[in-house]
């Protein structure tokens, strides 16, 4: 048995909630996500919310999918937009990090991690991408490369804000 929900949050965005129970009575599994582009390049198991990647994998305990290209540009507006909330410097749209992002764009695939429980006191952590890194971990990635006092800190934490 399976209910979803889903509501659009934003133009590009969605929440999705999967509740799961199988039939051989295991535990009730719920699967959540937010943020994800409702761009139709996707496919069902991102855009949907549909939890069919997870069945049959023991001791999971995080799994995060999304299509990186199309999530560069939604992060850099979310980014941008905590950036202003809470005071601090933004990263500048003409910026080499920010350049080389929207350049990188169309050429970034699916990206998977996972964790899982293999042992006692032992985590898996496995990742698929295009590039090793998921558009949030680009962002910071930029955001590091254009820190003033590079390699040391963030340009959203050391940069003058803007005003």
């Amino acid at each position: 048995m399976e209910h979803q929900l889903a509501r659009p949050c934003l133009e590009r965005c969605a929440h999705h909630l999967a509740l799961s129970r199988s039939r051989n009575r295991e535990s009730p599994r719920l699967y959540s996500g937010r943020f994800v582009s409702l761009d139709r390049r996707e496919p069902r198991s991102v855009a949907g919310g549909n939890p069919a990647p997870l069945r049959g994998t023991v001791n999971l305990v995080y799994y995060q999918t999304e299509q990186t290209g199309p999530r560069i540009e939604d992060d850099f507006f979310i980014t941008q937009l905590f950036r202003i909330v809470f005071h601090k410097a933004q990263l500048p749209a003409a910026s080499a990090g920010t350049v080389w992002l929207k350049k990188a764009e169309p050429l970034l695939g699916a990206s998977t991690t996972s964790l899982t429980q293999t042992g006692p006191a032992q985590l898996g952590f496995t990742r698929r991408s295009t590039v090793g890194l998921n558009a949030l971990e680009l962002h910071l990635l930029a955001d590091w490369l254009e820190s003033p006092q590079f390699p040391h800190g963030l340009n959203t934490f050391l940069a003058p804000p803007d005003q």
